[in-house]
């Protein structure tokens, strides 16, 4: 299932194998306290035939960059 948002419409449709996410990582990349790269990296975030991450990939694939530049990380801080 993917959710697409639309002319301010949201509508549920069959998914193909872009990106798999766990609803709580989710969380975090809508939220901008992780990156998609950072999700990617950490294995959290996988993008079709890249499920797992292989040892040594210096280049992330290009629908990661793409997520990363429409879901920037943010820079948190905690104020004492």
């Amino acid at each position: 299932m993917k959710v697409v948002i639309e002319n301010g419409k949201a509508e549920i449709r069959e998914a193909d194998e872009s990106f798999e996410i766990e609803i709580s990582d989710l969380t975090t990349l809508l939220t901008g306290r992780l990156s998609p790269m950072r999700l990617w990296r950490l294995g959290k975030l996988r993008a079709g035939s890249w499920k797992n991450v292989p040892w040594g990939i210096s280049e992330p694939p290009g629908k990661v960059r793409i997520l990363e530049s429409i879901f920037p990380g943010l820079i948190m801080h905690n104020a004492i």
